[in-house]
């Protein structure tokens, strides 16, 4: 009712209460000035958790795990199905009330600051387009990790080497090395046999991203 009078009073206002009321009206430029006012107890600290059971074709469509055929071995016999993205910040409140072009804004504009509003995602693709349009993929922006309020810090190696297994892991599951060159170039991994031994690493889990690795990243740093 505040909100709606034509001449604003002083009352505080709480700031989700606010970001409610002008998320329902798709009012995108206060959303976005509340989004960079966003206060702490908005924001608690979590992992995201990335489901790799789930595969999907270029369209967004789920496919058959069939599609491992041409590994190793089957889906079954990996050691790991899952991925996590350690310390990074959840949106506490319900993602429920952003919908539409303004829940493609919001969750672009949040992920510039590394927060999510959420954390359970299926396969990689959502969240490696969610970092292309945020600018992490291409280096364009300088991702950093909200700490508190008013304290910021680069994105801790934890993160950086999870993202780092996921923009593998993608890249091997739908045939990109053009893509991974162009990665590793913004980033400035496997410049040397050191960095591209930590990737391995990273990626020892994931039987696919290893033979990837063989085939297109090694070739990479040995020429």
């Amino acid at each position: 009712m505040i909100l709606n009078q034509s001449l604003r009073s002083d009352i505080s206002l709480l700031w989700d209460s606010e970001l409610d009321y002008h998320v329902c009206r798709n009012h995108w430029k206060e959303v976005c000035r509340l989004l960079d006012l966003m206060p702490a107890y908005a924001l608690s600290a979590g992992n995201l958790q990335l489901n790799l059971d789930v595969v999907q074709s270029s369209s967004g469509c789920d496919v058959k795990s069939s599609n491992y055929g041409n590994f190793l071995c089957s889906i079954e016999e990996l050691d790991s199905v899952c991925m996590e993205v350690p310390d990074v910040q959840i949106y506490k409140f319900s993602p429920d009330i952003f919908s539409g072009w303004i829940r493609m804004l919001a969750e672009e504009k949040l992920a510039k600051r590394f927060i999510f509003l959420r954390e359970c995602w299926e396969g990689t693709m959502e969240l490696v387009a969610l970092l292309a349009r945020s600018g992490y993929i291409s280096g364009k922006n300088n991702v950093r990790l909200e700490d508190d309020l008013n304290e910021t810090s680069l994105l801790r190696d934890g993160t950086v080497q999870a993202l780092n297994k996921i923009f593998v892991h993608h890249c091997a599951q739908y045939n990109m090395p053009n893509l991974l060159d162009l990665y590793l170039d913004h980033h400035r991994l496997v410049l040397d046999l050191d960095s591209l031994y930590a990737l391995q690493e990273s990626a020892v889990s994931c039987v696919h991203c290893v033979i990837f690795f063989f085939f297109f990243v090694e070739p990479i740093v040995c020429y």
